[in-house]
């Protein structure tokens, strides 16, 4: 199973939950909703999800997703799954909106779905809210910081190369030139 973290930006992390961007919209997948709910396996959320299909409302299409461009969503939505390109090849992953979320976590009678819960609002609430930086930010500002490195340093070689260093002069020879002066 592929780690969905190192595939798609995060937005927020508590411990192992994670609030992943997809398209601009903060999500959670299944495989992490399912691992803070303390879960075994990804398909006890997937089964959860399936029991209560009804109250859920999931994107109208599956969609694309690479971090080369990514994909035009409109939410109120819970839910989607989108095509994830790997080095290991194509792969589908469930995520949930904040709604989905929290609604699977309402379904779920493991012990720690309250706390889950509480979690999850204040990830949302910090994205929402942006007291974060977006990574996708912090990596152009890195990139942007890099380039005038390298021009201050390119400079600073072309101002080196440009001065020119005389010999010094004996005390004697600078004596007669002040008097010549």
């Amino acid at each position: 199973m592929i780690n969905n973290n190192d595939l798609l930006p995060v937005l927020a992390q508590a411990g192992e939950l994670a609030v992943v961007s997809v398209d601009g919209q903060p999500v959670v997948t299944a495989n992490v909703l399912a691992k803070a709910l303390g879960y075994a396996h990804e398909r006890s959320v997937r089964i959860l999800f399936n029991r209560n299909k009804d109250s859920f409302k999931e994107m109208e299409r599956q969609c694309d997703y690479s971090h080369k461009g990514g994909i035009n969503m409109t939410p109120p939505y819970d839910t989607g799954v989108v095509n994830l390109t790997t080095p290991g090849g194509e792969q589908q992953v469930r995520f949930f909106t904040k709604r989905g979320a929290l609604k699977i976590c309402m379904k779920s009678n493991q012990l720690k779905a309250i706390q889950v819960q509480e979690m999850l609002i204040d990830l949302y609430e910090a994205v929402e809210s942006q007291r974060l930086v977006p990574i996708e930010a912090l990596q152009e500002v890195q990139r942007r910081l890099d380039e005038l490195a390298f021009e201050v340093k390119r400079l600073a070689d072309v101002q080196q190369s440009k001065i020119v260093y005389l010999p010094k002069a004996s005390s004697k020879a600078r004596a007669t030139d002040l008097e010549a002066a």
